[in-house]
């Protein structure tokens, strides 16, 4: 291994698995005490520094040879990233190691050098506070660790021994989860009694130190614009050409004769992002397999049948798929699912770098 740093990826107390803390503007958010977890050489940086990287700089530092090695705890980036093709071509071949830290095989995990078994949901003690809903939550575990499941504490802590700094990773969950709690955000400093995790053990849910929230009323609520009431048209952004709301097309917008297509990669409502598509039944509901939409007149006008399999490319990568002929689909458009989790199936329709051996039957995007 080179002498370059080790970028640990997400906090130890994150979800592991994919799992989304989705955030959502129905309430107040939740901000807990997470510095410590995400750095707790806070008292002694020189013992090991520790950096927080925007991912766009963190992608040009493993580009660059800055970084080496990847410990992924928390999400599924060859996946959900939006470049795969950075993934794949520039990312993964430049690291000399990938750990993945989850409950099942990932696209990440798949090129991973180790992949380690995270405790699901149902294995581990948590605090959840997501989507906004203005109160905080105790996940209780309701069984112990399945097999070789380990919590991503005792991952870390174990890993932090053998480098030598386990003198900061010496707290259990719940001395961790009790320090997430020790925050200065007044929705949580203000709740009393103080929301502890003795308390949180006795209730279960607390709801955070906030207002209820106001129904709108336009007769009784003003709005929280300059002129108190709803703006259609904004004084403040007439310079920029944008007082009024106005149609602005992509940035790469349809149209040229090389790549007359728009793909949209549209949500798949048997899963949720990269989760449930190992599930057998959601795989059959989905269909068993990702296909590419098309309208009826594009396929009729490029000869095209369902079922045929089709190419879809740019100057960025393609993918094979089914095609499957769709009336709602606009012309000019063509729409993919995000595919399913079956290994058996997945792979021939993976998006890939290259174009597809000869023979494929190909439209460009």
């Amino acid at each position: 291994m080179s002498d370059t740093p080790l970028l640990c990826v997400e906090c130890v107390s994150y979800l592991g698995a994919g799992v989304t803390l989705a955030l959502m503007t129905t309430e107040y958010p939740a901000q807990l005490n997470d510095e410590p977890i995400k750095n707790p050489f806070l008292g002694d940086p020189d013992k090991c520094p520790v950096r927080d990287v925007k991912l766009v700089n963190w992608y040009d530092g493993v580009i660059a040879g800055k970084y080496k090695g990847l410990i992924k705890t928390s999400g599924n980036p060859v996946h959900n990233a939006p470049n795969r093709g950075l993934w794949l071509e520039k990312i993964i071949p430049n690291l000399e190691l990938i750990v993945d830290f989850d409950i099942w095989l990932t696209d990440t995990g798949e090129y991973a050098d180790y992949v380690l078994p995270d405790c699901m949901p149902f294995e581990r003690e948590e605090i959840i506070m997501s989507a906004c809903y203005g109160h905080i939550v105790l996940q209780e575990s309701a069984i112990e660790p399945v097999a070789d499941a380990r919590n991503a504490v005792d991952f870390f802590s174990g890993l932090a021994k053998r480098v030598g700094v386990g003198e900061y990773f010496d707290k259990t969950t719940e001395e961790w989860l009790e320090e997430r709690l020790k925050t200065d955000y007044p929705p949580i400093a203000m709740i009393d009694p103080p929301l502890t995790m003795k308390r949180l053990h006795e209730e279960k849910i607390v709801r955070m130190a906030i207002p209820d929230e106001p129904k709108f009323d336009p007769l009784t609520n003003t709005p929280a614009t300059p002129s108190g009431r709803i703006e259609l048209y904004n004084e403040t952004l007439y310079a920029l050409g944008h007082q009024v709301a106005t149609y602005e097309p992509p940035y790469e917008a349809r149209g040229t004769e090389e790549y007359p297509y728009q793909f949209f990669t549209g949500r798949q409502r048997f899963f949720m992002q990269s989760m449930y598509t190992d599930d057998p039944l959601m795989i059959k509901m989905s269909g068993g397999h990702p296909t590419i939409r098309i309208n009826p007149v594009d396929a009729k006008e490029k000869g095209i049948v369902e079922g045929e399999k089709v190419e879809v490319y740019n100057d960025r990568g393609h993918m094979v798929a089914p095609a499957r002929i769709c009336g709602p689909s606009s012309s000019d458009v063509l729409l993919h699912a995000p595919d399913c989790g079956d290994r058996k199936r997945r792979r021939p329709w993976r998006l890939r770098s290259a174009r597809s051996p000869s023979g494929s039957l190909s439209h460009p995007l």
